[in-house]
């Protein structure tokens, strides 16, 4: 009985201790920058992504996010999925994905907007689950905004030249959408996906261009860069809900605790026979990223922690994260010296309460600063 007691009074000291950052990291965001640098591509481009929005709005009216989007000057908007959550799509009730739409129809308005989609989206999509009008609503939606829908295809960046020529003439860089069937975002479910799978959805990639996966689920990450992909755009772990340095996440939506991915950047490196040489695995480290094999390549992924939450509701020392991405040509025309590709990152701090969104905390509003990254935990 005595264990017992002292069990329960550990747990809710722990929670007392822990509450105040749970508060803190549930109310505000940060803005994690990454730069990619390829061979593969022309000029200097900046893409923002957008991942597990969720629904939720900051300050009333996402205005300290559209904020930071503004300030990061990017030339496109990438949305990877679970911007809304299924279980709100109810057709009797108005605009029922307003937390994407407060985001998203200024948003479009200034950028070409590519929405793929998460597992939440397919559910809603799923004629089995009795939603086709709510679906069918949302991407009235979206098109309406000129937003374009992605699924299991690929488009050239040129496309976008409508209303942004700087990013898109002749840049190289190719965006794909690979969705995974509903089956694999089961819970406590192992994932099978294979390299196959990924081509058999999206065919043969050219490798002479720069190639953009985004898959919602950071699981298909590894087939997706066998396959051919130079960059993954990822989501759905939300962060791990806690974050520990040196390890990670504690626990992702599908329940597996300590997940191999759980946020920021990680790499895998291939010979010239395409064969996997070496992983960056649970945690990215530059100093420990050896050269890639002589005519081979890597593949880079980006996990972003989401903007918002669900199932598990709590965030801990694990802020929500707009991610913005630097992807910059390093081919010989550009005046730079070829190499197979590097990354680095910076992070500025928002909160939704306060009267500009930014934190004056450490960190705070500092472009490029080297502050805690999810893959520096």
């Amino acid at each position: 009985m005595h264990v017992l007691l002292i069990l329960l009074l550990a747990v809710l000291l722990l929670f007392l201790l822990l509450l105040p950052v749970m508060i803190h990291d549930g109310t505000r965001f940060v803005t994690r920058e990454y730069t990619v640098l390829s061979d593969k591509v022309r000029g200097s481009h900046t893409l923002v992504f957008l991942t597990d929005l969720h629904g939720k709005i900051y300050g009333g009216d996402d205005a300290a996010v559209l904020r930071a989007i503004r300030d990061a000057h990017p030339e496109l908007a990438v949305a990877g999925g679970d911007l809304v959550t299924a279980s709100e799509a109810d057709p009797g009730r108005k605009e029922w994905y307003r937390g994407a739409a407060m985001l998203l129809r200024p948003l479009a308005g200034k950028l070409p907007v590519y929405f793929c989609l998460g597992n939440h989206e397919r559910k809603i999509a799923d004629p089995e689950e009795g939603k086709e009008i709510c679906w069918e609503e949302y991407c009235r939606f979206l098109e309406h905004l000129g937003i374009r829908i992605r699924r299991n295809d690929h488009t050239s960046l040129e496309e976008a030249e409508g209303k942004n020529p700087a990013f898109c003439a002749d840049s190289g860089i190719d965006l794909w959408s690979f969705e995974a069937g509903r089956e694999e975002f089961q819970r406590c479910r192992k994932h099978r996906i294979t390299r196959e799978d990924a081509a058999e959805r999206l065919g043969n990639p050219d490798p002479d261009r720069f190639h953009v996966v985004v898959t919602h689920h950071p699981a298909h990450f590894d087939a997706c860069a066998a396959w051919g992909a130079d960059l993954c755009l990822c989501g759905h772990i939300h962060g791990g809900v806690m974050r520990l340095p040196g390890i990670g996440g504690v626990i992702s939506p599908d329940f597996v605790l300590f997940p191999k991915y759980s946020g920021g950047r990680y790499e895998i490196h291939f010979d010239r026979n395409g064969r996997q040489v070496w992983s960056s695995g649970r945690v990215y480290s530059p100093q420990k990223t050896p050269p890639v094999p002589e005519g081979g390549r890597r593949s880079v992924m980006i996990l972003g922690c989401g903007l918002g939450f669900h199932t598990i509701p709590i965030r801990i020392f694990n802020p929500a994260e707009l991610s913005v991405i630097h992807i910059e040509g390093t081919a010989r025309e550009n005046g730079r010296k070829r190499v197979s590709g590097h990354f680095s990152c910076g992070y500025r701090d928002s909160a939704a309460g306060g009267a500009d969104g930014t934190n004056s905390g450490k960190g705070g509003g500092v472009r490029g600063s080297h502050g805690p990254s999810p893959s520096s935990d």
